[in-house]
């Protein structure tokens, strides 16, 4: 199954929610946080063992600690969430977007999908 782009920070399937949450604003030289994570619908998972990717694109008003994200990255709550942490500096002032492109794989127990899914998320830097 494959998701076009959407310019939203949340998408939700029957298999799946992914969302873009954190700080909706910061300054210029001051950092945010943003978390996208991908929530499995009951009876789903999201597969420890194939393949997870997250590429980072974002504007110039700001900057991301890394722009490509994988499961060595990722921190797995109690209810199979799956969770990437983005720190973000503020460079210059201006609203600035930061788009997130994923490919996971999300099981049940009896077949594992290859997803994809792009969000955006916007972030107003101020003075």
């Amino acid at each position: 199954i494959s998701f076009g782009i959407f310019a939203a920070t949340r998408y939700r399937t029957h298999q799946f929610t992914v969302k873009f949450t954190g700080h909706e604003d910061t300054w210029v030289s001051n950092y945010a946080h943003g978390r996208i994570s991908i929530i499995p619908e009951e009876g789903w998972k999201i597969s420890r063992d194939a393949p997870t990717e997250i590429h980072l694109k974002h504007s110039d008003h700001i900057s991301v600690d890394r722009t490509h994200l994988t499961l060595k990255n990722a921190k797995w709550d109690k209810d199979r969430t799956v969770s990437f942490d983005v720190i973000i500096k503020g460079k210059k002032v201006g609203l600035a977007s930061i788009d997130a492109r994923m490919v996971f794989f999300v099981c049940n127990d009896k077949v594992c999908l290859r997803t994809s899914a792009t969000l955006s998320r916007s972030i107003m830097v101020k003075p």
